[in-house]
């Protein structure tokens, strides 16, 4: 039976880019972030099931609607929406998916991460296709509270793999950025997939990074400022 795939993010960790190279190759379907705290709603009604919220059924209708030829679905989600799911339901919800195979992303400089997350919710721009990110004024306080943010949602996911013994396939944004073809072929071949032939390996067109010098001074100012958290 094809198997399932999912992928364990935090906030500006670089899931969406690499989700978008599978929805390019369209693998395991419309590869995202479904079922996220705001667009659940949406979602269900975009996948014929309006007013439904029980993860089952969503999924259901995720396969039937999304999935690949062969009936491989993706699902993304971040920690507190699948700490969410697993309240609700009382189970994991990689028990709704069929012998799921896990990715985790990760970033390196957990430092530009929270500064890229004070920046999205500031500008409210968490993607390349709304338009550059407007340079945003310094504040240690913000970027402090989504540094504890992401380190808290990343010890989470750690806490959850160990306690399931599972070993998630480790993706580092920081190593996946500059060579992504490369890098993508090589996650591939780790996965439970027959051979993929190179026209199905497609960059994605309309993902660009969205880091600027703003970033960049922020982060050194911060990192200059709170040693001891950096």
């Amino acid at each position: 039976m094809p198997r399932d795939l999912f992928i364990a993010a935090t906030p500006r960790s670089g899931s969406e880019l690499l989700c978008q190279w599978f929805l390019r190759s369209y693998l395991y379907g419309w590869t995202g972030e479904w079922f996220a705290f705001g667009t659940v709603e949406g979602d269900a009604a975009h996948l014929g099931v309006p007013g439904e919220t029980r993860l089952g059924p969503l999924l259901e209708a995720l396969r039937r609607e999304k999935a690949a030829d062969d009936g491989r679905v993706s699902l993304k989600m971040m920690w507190p929406v699948f700490a969410a799911f697993r309240g609700q339901e009382g189970a994991s919800p990689l028990s709704f998916l069929r012998d799921p195979e896990c990715v985790w992303v990760r970033r390196r400089d957990k430092v530009a991460q929270a500064v890229s997350l004070y920046k999205a919710e500031k500008t409210d721009k968490w993607r390349s296709e709304a338009g550059d990110q407007e340079d945003v004024p310094y504040s240690g306080a913000d970027i402090a509270r989504c540094l504890q943010r992401i380190r808290a949602e990343e010890a989470a996911w750690e806490a959850f793999f160990a306690e399931e013994e599972l070993e998630p396939r480790l993706v580092t944004y920081e190593d996946f950025a500059p060579h992504q073809r490369e890098a993508f072929r090589a996650l591939l071949e780790t996965l439970d997939l027959p051979p993929v032939p190179e026209d199905r390996i497609q960059a994605p067109p309309t993902i660009r990074k969205q880091g600027t010098a703003n970033n960049e001074a922020l982060r050194k100012r911060f990192r200059a400022e709170n040693g001891s958290l950096a």
